[in-house]
């Protein structure tokens, strides 16, 4: 008689390479589902924030003069959790400024979420808003 395989169940190391593998995977899905939603989440703020970009860009777009300085601020409702930032520079050997309006969370105004910079003619008649 030929002795068989009376093999039943898994070896410890089969059972230890497959919860290493399964974890592997769920790793790699966690981290693609974090990353897409911080994609969504800044998406929205992007969109929701266009409108107010506009809304402070809209003074020196229509003069497109600048005055040197620097002024921020918070929007009222319902966008009052956000806050602006505008800073106009002198551009070295230029009678251009740059400007650059940011907007940030109110809680981390650190680190604005949007920020767009152009330049604009030097002008000392023009407030800064």
């Amino acid at each position: 008689m030929s002795k068989g395989s009376n093999r039943q169940g898994f070896l410890l190391f089969e059972v230890m390479i497959s919860i290493v593998i399964v974890m592997t995977i769920l790793i790699v899905v966690g981290r693609a589902l974090a990353a897409s939603h911080r994609a969504l989440t800044l998406s929205g703020d992007l969109v929701r924030i266009r409108p107010l970009v506009d809304e402070k860009m809209l003074p020196f777009n229509d003069t497109g003069k600048a005055r040197i300085g620097e002024a921020g601020g918070e929007f009222q409702p319902p966008y009052d959790d956000y806050a602006w930032d505008i800073k106009v520079e002198p551009l070295a050997g230029s009678a251009l400024n740059t400007l650059t309006v940011s907007l940030s969370k109110r809680k981390e105004r650190q680190s604005p979420i949007f920020a767009v910079s152009t330049y604009a003619k030097n002008d000392e008649s023009t407030q800064t808003p």
